[in-house]
């Protein structure tokens, strides 16, 4: 078993006229994995496993700040060796903000696909 490990562009999310946010991580293709949710600067994570409709309540602290998701992937799927997951951004009502998906092959089945992904806040 490898793990590969990747690092994601940095991406910026900007707010306008929105008083809470949610984020879900989707792991896709029968395959398991999780997520570690940290700020940057930060001494812990704040957030670790599965995560399905997480509430930032206070926006306006998210301004400027950097968000780093380590996603984790096993490759469980005996048919093939392709992981995909998704980090989406969306409103209260249910609105997509933002959603990123990482498509990547592993080499051999049961490897593991290490990702980390920034997102920094721009509030307006």
């Amino acid at each position: 078993m490898k793990i590969i490990e990747r690092t994601e562009p940095l991406q910026t999310i900007t707010l306008q006229g929105v008083a809470k946010i949610f984020l879900t991580v989707t792991v896709g293709n029968r395959q398991i994995g999780g997520a570690i949710l940290q700020f940057e600067g930060d001494s812990d994570p704040f957030k670790k496993g599965r995560i399905k409709n997480l509430s930032f309540d206070d926006v306006n602290s998210l301004n400027g700040k950097c968000l780093v998701i380590r996603t984790n992937i096993i490759d469980s799927n005996p048919i093939n060796n392709r992981v995909v997951f998704t980090h989406k951004f969306f409103e209260e009502n249910g609105n997509e903000i933002k959603s990123f998906v990482v498509k990547d092959e592993l080499t051999e089945h049961n490897d593991v696909l290490s990702s980390s992904a920034s997102y920094t806040f721009s509030i307006l």
